[in-house]
């Protein structure tokens, strides 16, 4: 990264222009160009009950985030990070008092900036948390990060890039002694990006993931190379920081193992497998997001009138995606949301009732907001990081009646989806419904796009190109619409 001195505006060359190629789990190479093209601006991992199906480490941002130096010292050697001095894990921790979190490190930033900073200005702490949880990145990292590059964002290039994270010609950028920096439209973009999911947060999961289950030395050596820097002093002083902050954060934050590789974090959407006592309850992960399929659940009771959830339980299928994502909760699964769903009087022989997808989320304490048909709201919704269930009767998904969830957007506004039926699936660039009625031309092409759970089918879930509004809409296919969400962003 670029280091820049406390007076003085130097910069240090510090990432190569040359793209180092990523291994996919198949062991198949792609430059990331190539992986850009496949998956766009989307963070993917895919995990079933803690074995990874596919790629890992460098993501589609398309920066390798400088060279490939060797890692060395306390990760490498396998010695706890804590004994190099300072507390620093690149992973989220337990958050126990959001509010009292922010406003620690808001303090500190305080206490530490010049009064030029426009960290001062903004509501850093709060946007740094609602980054983190997100990406299941540690809240201070780009903070502590932004001191050490540009002293809180006093020495940039300009584009709101307080990090030193450079940018590809095809990144919104500008060109600065002789690179090109990556350029957010507002610092608050670049700690908690609601439009393109593409803050600082999201950078350092895609790039630094294998890193990060290493510790922070492993992070720091690839992100601030000893080739190119003093490391072992900017670890140093990161390190330090990181301690001036949890002291102001008290309580309000769980200190265990927080200098230790592979700290657990607790709404990262992680690989570990589901405790359910149902077989088929393990979720896998789109980045943050859990997906489940109502298809693995053959023998789990969606309702005597209807029938097992595989056939039955679409509704109460996206509900547990989206609960067990929005509160960081995998014992929230298919079979204990439509045991709900079933004591509470909201299914039928048809299928799920809509008064679930009030009742339910409000029952968990998330907000839950009846849009009607409004695709505009919908969208305004995904933006801000909120998650829409839709309920479509024609169209692409489904022949007869379905329920999905729109779970994000691409950064060419199209609409990304987490369809509970594995069976919906693309070849080439054909939509077929498992429902039957044929196949509909789609814009995305299955060649494009990776079969992430290893099942030999592309399935809705894995468009990582999108569906356009149209797609989605299906000339009034849709029926109803709910936004579900926590009220706050720091909760």
């Amino acid at each position: 990264m670029r280091k820049i001195a406390a007076v003085t505006f130097a910069v240090l060359l510090i990432f190569s222009n040359i793209l180092s190629p990523v291994v996919l789990a198949e062991e198949k190479e792609y430059t990331k160009e190539q992986l850009d093209e496949i998956y766009g601006d989307q963070d993917i991992k895919w995990f079933r009950c803690g074995n990874e199906k596919v790629r890992e480490g460098e993501g589609g941002d398309g920066n390798s985030g400088g060279s490939s130096a060797s890692v060395t010292g306390a990760s490498a050697s396998g010695e706890d990070p804590v004994s190099k001095g300072g507390n620093l894990s690149a992973k989220l921790m337990e958050i126990k008092d959001a509010t009292k979190f922010a406003e620690a490190i808001d303090t500190w930033i305080k206490n530490n900036s010049p009064e030029s900073s426009p960290f001062r200005n903004i509501k850093a702490g709060e946007m740094a948390i609602a980054g983190g949880k997100r990406a299941g990145i540690n809240p201070i990292l780009p903070i502590i990060i932004s001191r050490k590059e540009s002293t809180f964002g006093i020495h940039t290039p300009g584009g709101n890039n307080a990090y030193g994270r450079t940018a590809t010609a095809s990144q919104p950028h500008i060109d600065a002694e002789g690179r090109m920096w990556y350029a957010w439209d507002t610092l608050e973009q670049s700690l908690y990006d609601t439009k393109n999911n593409n803050d600082m947060y999201m950078y350092i999961k895609d790039v630094y993931s294998q890193e990060m289950e290493q510790g922070i030395e492993a992070v720091m050596m690839k992100y601030s190379p000893p080739s190119e820097n003093q490391t072992e002093e900017y670890i140093n002083d990161l390190k330090k920081w990181s301690n001036e902050i949890y002291d102001l954060a008290g309580d309000s934050i769980n200190k265990t193992n927080l200098g230790t590789p592979g700290a657990t974090s607790v709404s990262s959407g992680g690989d570990e497998c589901d405790d359910s006592s149902s077989a088929s309850s393990a979720s896998s992960s789109l980045g943050n997001f859990n997906v489940y399929y109502q298809t693995d659940y053959p023998n789990d009771l969606f309702d005597p009138a209807c029938g097992n959830i595989d056939a039955c339980g679409c509704g109460t299928t996206s509900l547990a995606m989206v609960l067990s994502t929005l509160l960081g909760d995998k014992t929230i699964t298919p079979v204990t949301i439509a045991k709900e769903a079933r004591e509470g009087g909201h299914t039928e022989g048809a299928g799920t009732r809509h008064s679930a997808f009030t009742a339910i989320p409000t029952a968990h304490g998330l907000k839950s907001e009846d849009i009607g048909t409004d695709i505009s709201k919908a969208k305004e919704a995904l933006s801000s990081g909120k998650y829409v269930i839709a309920n479509p009767q024609h169209g692409i998904f489904t022949r007869s009646g379905h329920f999905i969830v729109l779970r994000g957007l691409t950064s060419d506004g199209k609409i990304l989806v987490a369809d509970p039926n594995k069976e919906n699936t693309i070849s080439g660039n054909q939509a077929c419904s498992h429902g039957g009625g044929g196949c509909t031309t789609i814009s995305a092409d299955a060649s494009s796009m990776k079969d992430l759970n290893g099942d030999g089918k592309i399935s809705y879930t894995e468009n990582s190109a999108g569906f356009t509004d149209d797609q989605i809409m299906s000339a009034g296919a849709v029926r109803a619409m709910w936004v579900i969400s926590k009220d706050d962003i720091r909760a």
